[in-house]
């Protein structure tokens, strides 16, 4: 819809931003970092306190990816 976006922008480009989109806040537990951090919740234990909600978001999207029947 945007011509000069559109201009600057490969299909890869736009391949990258539809798969960032699909897999932004994707189970999303509904808490932010730090109150994941300060209630000790097994998200941020398990990613060391570190992007826990980031480290979250993407684990799970290649988890589906991994999966033998998860076809493109």
């Amino acid at each position: 819809m945007q011509e000069n976006l559109k201009r600057l922008m490969s299909p890869l480009d736009v391949l990258a931003c539809l798969l960032a989109a699909a897999i932004h806040d994707f189970r999303h537990p509904g808490f932010n970092q730090n109150f994941l951090v300060a209630t000790k919740h097994e998200l941020a234990i398990l990613y060391s306190d570190q992007s826990v909600l980031e480290s979250m978001h993407v684990s799970s999207a290649w988890a589906i990816l991994l999966v033998d029947d998860c076809t493109f």
